[in-house]
């Protein structure tokens, strides 16, 4: 509750009509120098309002105190109001208290109203509910509607009285017939929620509209939900953003965040995303969760804003730190992806948990994803899958994929082919194009499903029409060579192409052997080159090979011997049998760079010893594969670990694979992820290719080790 200032107003309203006291202010002023209290109330108005003299509230509260003690009610309650209020003396509630219950007990309604607020605030007084309560039936009963609407609330919340929702509705109707915003709006709020009354939204919204008209910014705000959903009213968006604006021009931060909604999916209003950012930071810096989460997600986006990712975060953990979920859930992403904020795993598990453990499925997926991948936790397949069924049980695509994933491999689950294919064809109807690609390898495969190619066809295509890279390469050849599908060469090369254009590196290849042989094309040797260097850059092995072949016979690019074996070199390292055979012609030839004379062998070694990296990786390349000089895995090893050292990623990749292999070093998959890893974090898409099928193999405790072990890595200098 709180006092109304109205009250100044009415107060003095019912002595306009006094006839002892004069128009003329002189007159007035000596009728109240001779104790006349009807004048001293004048005088103290006049002294107030300022229009017929300056004013001046000290002289308007001493004329005021002059008739308050001769017993005039009316000037009792201005009294008690001007020491509420501090208006012209001295602030003293319990003064006021004071003047008001004089004016109360000669049944002022004013004064009863008032010193009602008083009792119900405990201002002045000990709070007193019951007290209240009674005032306000009092003057609610000679017709004040301020008190008519406070007894109205009194009954709803059971203040001081029994709670008596029928009660309440009669008092409110009172208020309201007397033009009351506030009761307005709230008899219109009994109407639409069937609270001691007959549900009925077209009389909710009749209500709403007599408030709204007055500018009372909550029915206002309800006017415009109500055309919005279409309740008591027609539905009408642009009705419902007129009302919401005005609302929000008065500040209410919900119709601000709601409208800001409108523009941003424009809704009623025309899309105006620099609108929409405009309402949501009005709303969001008066604390509103909702509309600072959405602020949050236009500056990460960059949607009517420019992108800035430390803004985002800035208002996304507002937001959470209220308890908003999708906000909990979006700073949880940030931590994860290191987005605008230093990447955390803790923090990450931190806020997804907040929102997971209140059903939040994006927040259960991310859960599942930490726990996989043993981020900000210990890796735990187990409680993995408990998050991904949580939230693929609600029809979230990416869990119901990373739990196919999970019974595919059996990981935290056994395997079952069946429930993978189960949980794969939720997630591809919903349309996500990973799963819808799983779904067209499970058919190739026959992996929990006969073996189907035109089903394959099918579902490659629903995939690649959503841009998965993969699924455009494998349509793209399936159309190629006919497999489910009518052979067409045209068709595939377009697809192929689009997944090219994503850097898919092994489409990049195939599109270059098409050039190449003139599939589908004019032969083009020059087209051909371009695509297997993109996709030999990215470490495809096959392109690697080609590349090399180009440039060892001068196709389509100029003949370089030195080229060949370097890109043959690659191609070996990977394994690629007929570069192993190549690349030891070539160097036997004294083609390239290695050359099978001991004069070349020691160039390279001497490079190598002085410490240049790339030497020291060739070098071991040499010994590896015994070309130029005997072949020695340790040897090797020994001159990969001292370019891998100096962080060479091509060396840590070699040496990843002699410990994976136990060639020249003891087994031992935890060195071998180690360097796999860094090499991978320095964009080896070799090394990015082969890890995940290193873990395969590998247990969760090896795979922790191996990344603390990554973590605590540094570059040594070479010793020259």
């Amino acid at each position: 509750m709180s006092l109304r200032h109205l009250a100044f107003v009415t107060a003095c309203l019912g002595l306009l009509s006094v006839s002892a006291v004069a128009a003329n202010v002189d007159e007035t002023r000596a009728l109240a120098a001779k104790g006349d209290a009807a004048a001293q109330l004048e005088l103290g108005n006049i002294y107030k309002d300022g229009k017929r003299l300056p004013q001046d509230l000290a002289a308007a509260a001493a004329w005021w105190r002059k008739a308050a003690e001769q017993g005039n009610a009316v000037a009792q309650t201005l009294l008690g109001l001007a020491y509420y209020e501090g208006m012209g003396v001295t602030q003293d509630k319990a003064e006021a208290v004071k003047w008001l219950r004089r004016a109360a007990d000669q049944g002022n309604a004013k004064g009863q109203f008032n010193l009602g607020v008083c009792y119900g605030d405990g201002t002045g007084v000990a709070k007193d509910e019951a007290e209240a309560a009674k005032l306000f039936r009092l003057a609610a009963e000679q017709g004040h509607g301020g008190a008519q609407n406070n007894l109205a609330n009194a009954f709803f919340d059971g203040t001081g009285v029994t709670r008596d929702d029928a009660e309440g509705v009669k008092w409110i109707r009172k208020a309201a017939d007397q033009g009351i915003a506030e009761a307005q709006y709230k008899l219109g709020a009994c109407y639409h929620q069937g609270i001691g009354v007959t549900k009925d939204e077209s009389e909710a919204v009749n209500w709403s509209l007599k408030a709204a008209g007055q500018g009372l910014a909550q029915a206002q705000h309800n006017l415009g939900v109500s055309y919005f959903k279409g309740t008591g009213v027609p539905k009408d968006a642009t009705e419902g953003v007129k009302w919401l604006t005005k609302a929000a021009d008065q500040g209410d931060a919900e119709s601000q965040s709601i409208l800001a909604e409108c523009y941003f999916q424009g809704t009623g209003v025309d899309k105006d995303l620099t609108k929409a950012v405009k309402w949501f930071r009005k709303a969001a810096e008066q604390g509103h969760a909702h509309a600072q989460a959405n602020l949050g997600v236009c500056y990460r986006d960059g949607l009517g804003a420019a992108k800035n990712a430390a803004e985002a975060v800035t208002w996304f953990r507002k937001a959470a730190e209220q308890g908003d979920t999708s906000a909990q859930t979006n700073l949880g992403l940030c931590y994860s992806e290191g987005t605008g904020v230093a990447k955390d795993g803790s923090e990450a598990v931190k806020w997804s948990r907040q929102a997971a453990d209140k059903g939040i499925a994006k927040a259960q997926c991310l859960l599942g994803l930490c726990y996989r991948d043993g981020t900000g936790v210990s890796k735990n397949a187990a409680e993995a899958v408990t998050w991904f069924r949580k939230a693929a049980e609600q029809g979230f695509a990416l869990a119901q994929f990373n739990l196919a994933g999970c019974y595919a491999l059996g990981q935290g689950v056994a395997k079952d082919y069946e429930q993978s294919m189960r949980w794969c064809r939720k997630a591809a109807d919903q349309g996500d194009a990973q799963a819808q690609y799983q779904m067209a390898v499970f058919y190739v495969e026959g992996s929990g499903v006969a073996r189907d190619a035109a089903e394959a066809a099918k579902w490659l295509r629903k995939a690649a029409e959503k841009g998965q890279a993969q699924a455009q390469l494998n349509l793209g050849v399936s159309l190629l060579n006919g497999t489910g599908v009518t052979p067409d060469k045209a068709e595939g090369l377009k697809w192929l192409r689009k997944a090219a254009d994503q850097r898919n590196a092994h489409a990049q290849m195939n599109l270059g052997k098409c050039y190449y042989f003139g599939w589908g094309v004019p032969q083009d040797a020059s087209e051909a080159a371009q695509w297997f260097r993109q996709a030999a850059e990215q470490g495809d092995v096959e392109a690697q090979f080609n590349l090399a072949m180009c440039y060892r016979d001068g196709k389509g690019v100029a003949k370089n011997a030195a080229e060949s074996v370097k890109w043959l070199s690659h191609a070996a390292i990977q394994g690629h049998a007929q570069a192993k055979v190549d690349l030891a012609a070539a160097t036997a030839n004294g083609a390239g760079m290695v050359k099978d004379d001991a004069e070349t062998v020691q160039k390279t070694r001497q490079a190598a010893e002085q410490g240049e990296a790339q030497a020291q990786w060739k070098l071991g390349v040499c010994y590896r594969d015994g070309v130029g000089v005997g072949q020695d895995a340790t040897e090797a090893v020994k001159w990969f670990r001292k370019a891998a050292d100096q962080g060479d990623a091509q060396a840590q990749l070699g040496l990843s694979i002699q410990y994976e292999r136990g060639e020249g070093t003891a087994k031992d998959l935890v060195q071998a992820w180690m360097w796999i890893h860094l090499a991978a974090m320095q964009g080896n898409a070799a090394a990015d290719s082969h890890q995940a099928t290193l873990e395969l193999d590998m247990k969760p405790a090896q795979i922790k080790e191996a990344t603390a072990l990554a973590k605590a890595w540094k570059p040594k200098k070479a010793m020259r």
